[in-house]
């Protein structure tokens, strides 16, 4: 049995007397010259006779280092046992550049890379870059060369390219070149080419090594050799070697499934979708590889391709459930709901708690009322006279059309079985909820005192939410407090919360209220209400300054529920910073607090109020060494702002040094990308470019930049990174969780820019579905109808935009049936029925009304909610009260003509 190192390193003593590795002493024996002569004869002089000549030849090797190796594999294929004993345990030092200087500066636990696990590997590596990274360099560009573990070779990849820089690619080059390099590093260079434009590509280097690849004897054990180079061959225009090189690869791996599939999927990243489904068409043959493929074409946004191949591969196997179950698994997972419906409804085992779910997920109300009506009408006419055979089915078919918010249908339903009911528990409930959802207030007014919570599911909070709903429509105050109490108002359903307020006027409503846990910050929270108190009392000024202070605090904590509280924020800014006075006072407001305090949040309200110069000022006060990331990124955008490059790029040099692997330094290079277009520098924009998007992306860094810039209204760049989350298909850590917000996160962009109602709504609703399906955001039962009336207000707008009036109509009126005091949707919704249906033109109208009459009690300042006041209360005919909402606009908001020209249209009675 062959020695480690190690024992061999303990008879040596210390290393410092030994010359260099590489070095012969003295010039060796007899007057020898030449080293390769003295390599040869040391190498034959470790099977010596006398065992000091032994030892002394194997240290003499050890210390000469690599251009000894090739004398020391002569000697390790010796027939003499002792000569091949020592040769064998010292072509590991030699062929990783393990040197005694090396060893001594690092430690013994190097002499066990060789044979060591992975992890022990990397930590290896690591251990030399912290102790010795200088002269471990040599030891780092053997394993580039040699080593087969793919997370060694990268650990120490990034080493090099630390020590390094650009030097690193010239060595893996001269590596390919020599022929030496192990598959790791063809995979590297074609994955670097690859990514290049193709006039950047070096095409006799290309070649060259292409030529290397296909000649290596028994191929390479990796497939993304073949994947990478086959990518590099596409981008550079050489389709003919890069089947060249397919061939190869299939040749080395005896045309496995998994190789073709690597390399469809490296086709598909180049938008080359014929020629990777011309690369797995074999398996479109057969039921079992079909899945796979269509899941491929998905992740890669091909949707209708694999919609084709699904469907085909469907007619071809008809009845094969498993195939069936693969291919709805595949679209349900990657949140094709609609995709995964089809396939649900034509499979011969159905199961119909998924389809009722599929319904709800797609906001398929058609399909779900018609499902659950169904079952109900079945068992009604099993058992005509005994309602307790059906009552739960009637409960489940009342509760779908109010999951969709059909109102007056769930309403009709109610009413044409209420004798059945007579005396039931659940039926005054479910009466009660519909019409509510359906606006006939008198009705539920009736029905509220006999509707009893469900005792059979506690948890459903719908029936306090139609509760909170007609106590702010016709209650008196405590009727409003009591309901409060009863109600989950989530983070995002800020309307309800402010119109219980501007109801009440009572503080306590904000603290009263039973907020899910978890979903939003309580210092912005707090915040926010103080700002909201101070508005309605009259204190506009410092109002501006609590809405500055909410956000100054909050930071970029990562919460989708506070965007919808961001937007609110800037939408009162906006108007309070007109106010005369308003201003100063919020100023001096914040010259009460500390002095980060202060910097901090007098930066905010001058960014919030477009003083950009002023803001930067402050923001750099904050500025210290231990100052945070978020801080200096404030800072430079605002000097981007006033147009201070060169201050910016400064501001941001600390930052960015982080890389794009972390979201800070990310953020700074999208800061630095935004100075460089402000300068029109466009090749610093390709750099920038190529830095950020064209190596697969960190989710987390990716997913923290872009909260960064959303949160601050910078769409631009927080666009370019949801769209970079959304469109890649390389799970990563919690790639899950990343990918679902990402969805929402867009929707505010869209949302909040405007026009492209339909692409929001499909967004929004991605957004959901991936919260569904992966649990990332606990929705209680009942707590996600401000979604679905968003999503409803979209598809009305979109409605409008083809030209479908009745389409638009009817999802309006389900936005009112899940949120009554949408103001946005019943404001739309009685100006298109205005003529054809007066009755719900009405009813629409007093719903608007009477919540923008509270708007204009909490918001007494803002010109705007007497604006639409006016607009409302003309619509449905008082003329006189929209007279006096209008003037008050007008005496607002100064030389805004639409006020005017308000006030002007109703003076002569139009």
């Amino acid at each position: 049995m062959s020695r480690s190192p190690f024992l061999v390193l303990l008879s040596l003593g210390a290393f410092s007397a030994l010359p260099a590795a590489g070095q012969v002493e003295g010039g060796g024996l007899d007057g020898e010259e030449d080293p390769a002569a003295l390599y040869r004869r040391w190498a034959g002089e470790l099977g010596a006779s006398d065992y000091q000549v032994r030892e002394e030849a194997y240290r003499k090797l050890w210390q000469a280092g690599r251009p000894a190796l090739p004398f020391v594999e002569e000697a390790a294929r010796s027939d003499d046992l002792e000569t091949r004993d020592r040769a064998e345990r010292l072509l590991p030092l030699l062929r990783w550049s393990i040197t005694p200087e090396l060893v001594e500066r690092a430690g013994s636990d190097l002499l066990r890379y060789c044979e060591g696990a992975t992890a022990e590997k990397v930590q290896i590596l690591q251990l030399v870059r912290e102790r010795a990274p200088e002269i471990g360099l040599p030891f780092f560009r053997a394993v580039l060369e040699a080593e087969t573990d793919s997370l060694a070779w990268e650990e120490s990849r990034k080493i090099c390219e630390e020590l390094a820089g650009r030097e690193l690619v010239g060595w893996l080059e001269a590596m390919a070149q020599g022929g030496r390099a192990e598959g790791q590093v063809f995979r590297y260079l074609g994955e670097r080419y690859a990514r290049m434009r193709p006039e950047e590509i070096p095409a006799e280097k290309l070649a060259s090594f292409t030529d290397a690849i296909l000649a290596r004897e028994g191929g390479f054990d990796l497939p993304e050799v073949y994947s990478n180079w086959m990518c590099a061959l596409v981008a550079a225009g050489k389709e003919d070697l890069a089947d060249k090189v397919y061939e190869a690869g299939l040749a080395a791996f005896a045309g496995s499934s998994g190789y073709r599939l690597e390399i469809a999927r490296r086709m598909l990243d180049l938008d080359r979708a014929d020629r990777a489904l011309a690369v797995v068409s074999g398996q479109l043959e057969t039921p079992e590889g079909i899945p796979g493929i269509v899941e491929l074409l998905v992740q890669h946004r091909y949707v209708d391709r694999a919609w084709e191949a699904a469907r085909s591969a469907l007619e071809r196997f008809p009845g094969n459930e498993a195939l069936a179950n693969g291919v709805y698994e595949v679209f349900f997972k990657n949140l094709e709901f609609g995709r995964a419906l089809s396939v649900a409804e034509t499979r011969q085992t159905q199961n119909r708690t998924s389809l009722a779910l599929l319904y709800r997920y797609t906001l398929a109300w058609e399909k779900g009322v018609a499902q659950k009506k169904e079952a109900f009408e079945a068992a009604k006419a099993a058992a005509p006279d005994d309602p307790t055979g059906w009552s739960h089915l009637f409960a489940e078919l009342v509760k779908e059309h109010l999951y969709h918010g059909l109102g007056d249908e769930a309403l009709a339903l109610c009413l044409e079985h209420e004798k059945a009911f007579d005396g039931a528990e659940a039926w005054p409930a479910h009466a009660f909820m519909a019409a509510v959802a359906a606006g006939d207030l008198d009705r539920a007014t009736a029905l509220q005192g006999k509707a009893a919570a469900f005792a059979w599911d506690p948890e459903d909070t719908s029936l306090a939410r139609a509760r909170l709903a007609l106590a702010l429509a016709v209650g008196t105050k405590e009727e409003i407090l009591s309901a409060l109490d009863g109600t989950i108002l989530r983070g995002n359903e800020i309307d309800l919360l402010l119109a219980a307020y501007a109801a009440t006027g009572e503080r306590a409503v904000f603290e009263r209220r039973a907020l899910a846990p978890g979903l939003v910050s309580s210092r912005f929270d707090s915040g926010f209400a103080e700002g909201q108190i101070s508005e309605r009392e009259g204190r506009p000024g410092e109002a501006l300054f609590r809405y500055a202070k909410a956000l100054a605090e909050i930071g970029s904590e990562p919460n989708t529920r506070l965007f919808w509280h961001f937007h609110e924020v800037r939408r009162k800014v906006g108007y309070l910073s007109r106010v005369e006075g308003a201003f100063p006072a919020a100023l001096a407001q914040a010259d009460l607090l500390d002095e980060a305090g202060k910097a901090r949040v007098k930066g905010e309200i001058h960014r919030l109020t477009g003083d950009w110069a002023a803001a930067a000022a402050e923001y750099e006060k904050l500025l210290t060494d231990a100052s945070p990331p978020e801080d200096r990124l404030d800072a430079a955008w605002a000097r981007i702002e006033t147009g201070d490059r060169e201050r910016a790029l400064a501001l941001l040099e600390p930052v960015r040094a982080l890389g794009r692997e972390e979201g800070w330094g990310r953020a700074a290079l999208l800061f630095e990308r935004l100075a460089a277009e402000q300068a029109g520098d466009a090749a610093r924009i390709a750099e920038l470019d190529e830095i950020l998007y064209d190596a697969p992306i960190v989710h987390k860094s990716v997913y923290e930049a872009g909260f960064y810039f959303t949160s601050r209204g910078l769409y631009g760049p927080g666009r370019s990174e949801w769209e970079a989350i959304l469109a890649s298909h390389e799970p990563g850590d919690n790639y899950p969780f990343y990918h679902s917000n990402a969805w929402e996160y867009f929707t505010y962009i869209l949302a909040a820019e405007g026009g492209e109602p339909e692409r929001a709504a499909d967004y929004f609703l991605r957004g959901l579905q991936a919260c569904w399906v992966n649990g990332y955001t606990i929705i209680e039962k009942g707590g996600e109808p401000f979604y679905r009336a968003q999503i409803e207000l979209w598809h009305a707008r979109a409605s409008l935009s083809a030209g479908n009036r009745e389409a638009a109509v009817r999802s309006l009126r389900q936005a009112i049936g899940l949120d009554p005091y949408h103001v946005e949707a019943a404001r739309e919704l009685a100006l298109l029925v205005r003529e054809k249906d007066p009755a719900l033109a009405a009813r629409a109208d007093r719903l608007a009304t009477s919540e923008l009459q509270r708007r204009t009690i909490a918001e007494p300042t803002n010109p705007d909610a007497h604006y639409e006041l006016g607009l409302a209360l003309a619509a449905s005919g008082d003329r006189e009260a929209a007279l006096r909402s209008a003037k008050r606009a007008a005496g607002m908001a100064g030389e805004d003509e639409r006020y005017r020209a308000l006030v002007l249209r109703l003076e002569e009675g139009e």
